[in-house]
C-alpha cells in the first residue's frame, strides 16, 4: 500500500532564517512525503543550491513540536536539479499523523527550515497481494545488477536510484523489455525506487561490493 502527499512549490522559495539574517538559499521546486509499507519516504527537489552543508530531517506528532530525525549532505553549490530520498523507518506510533520539514544548514553556519508536510501514517500495513513482482540480481554484485519484471505491464514506469546520501544516482525512464541490466561503478549501498507517474511503487536495496 502506497500513500503519497506531494509539496510543490512553484516560486523562489521563501525560507525561515533561524538567526533572522538571509544570506545563503535554496531553491526548492517539490517536497513530497509517501507511504511504502511501514515506510515513510521522502522525497525533494532543488534547482539551486549556494553553500548548503547538510538537510536535518525533522519529524513532529502535532507541527509544533519538531525533532530531529537524522542528516543527510547537501549539494553545496549548485545550479542544476538536484534530487533527494530518505526512508524514515520510524518508530512511530500505531496511528496518525506524521509532520516532515527540512532545515538547511549553510556554510555561514545560518539555518533555514522549510513550511511542514504532512500524512496519515497507518502502522503495519499488509503488503498487497496484488504488488508488483520484480526480482534483483545478483545482490549483492561488482558493478551490475539485472532487474527482471514477471509481467511486461510495468513498461510505462521509471526507476530512479539514490545512494545512502539520498542523492540520485541514475534514472531509467523506459523499460524496453521484461530485464534490464544497471551498471553502477561506485561501491555502496542503494536504494532503488520504482514508480508510476503519480505513485511510488516498490523499492529495493542494492549492494554494489
Amino acid at each position: 500500500m502506497t500513500k503519497k502527499v506531494i509539496f510543490l512549490i512553484l516560486f523562489n522559495f521563501a525560507l525561515l532564517n533561524i538567526k533572522g539574517q538571509i544570506h545563503n538559499t535554496i531553491e526548492l521546486i517539490s517536497f513530497n512525503v509517501n507511504q511504502v509499507n511501514n515506510t515513510v519516504v521522502l522525497t525533494w527537489a532543488t534547482s539551486f543550491e549556494d553553500s548548503s552543508l547538510f538537510y536535518n530531517i525533522q519529524r513532529s506528532p502535532d507541527n509544533i513540536n519538531f525533532y530531529s530525525v537524522d542528516s543527510i549532505l547537501a549539494a553545496g553549490n549548485c545550479l542544476t536539479l538536484t534530487n533527494y530520498l530518505y526512508n524514515d523507518s520510524g518508530p512511530f506510533l500505531e496511528n496518525g499523523v506524521l509532520y516532515y520539514r527540512l532545515m538547511v544548514t549553510f556554510g555561514n553556519q545560518t539555518s533555514m527550515i522549510t513550511p511542514s508536510i504532512h500524512i496519515f501514517y497507518y502502522n503495519s500495513i499488509e503488503e498487497n497481494i496484488n504488488s508488483i513482482s520484480w526480482k534483483i540480481f545478483p545482490n549483492p554484485s561488482k558493478n551490475y545488477v539485472t532487474l527482471e519484471f514477471e509481467q511486461n505491464k510495468y513498461f510505462h514506469c521509471f526507476l530512479i536510484i539514490y545512494d545512502m546520501n539520498g542523492h540520485e544516482v541514475l534514472k531509467i525512464n523506459n523499460f524496453q523489455s521484461d530485464q534490464q541490466k544497471i551498471y553502477i561503478d561506485k561501491k555502496g549501498i542503494y536504494n532503488l525506487i520504482l514508480m508510476d507517474k503519480i505513485n511510488i511503487l516498490a523499492t529495493k536495496k542494492i549492494i554494489i561490493n
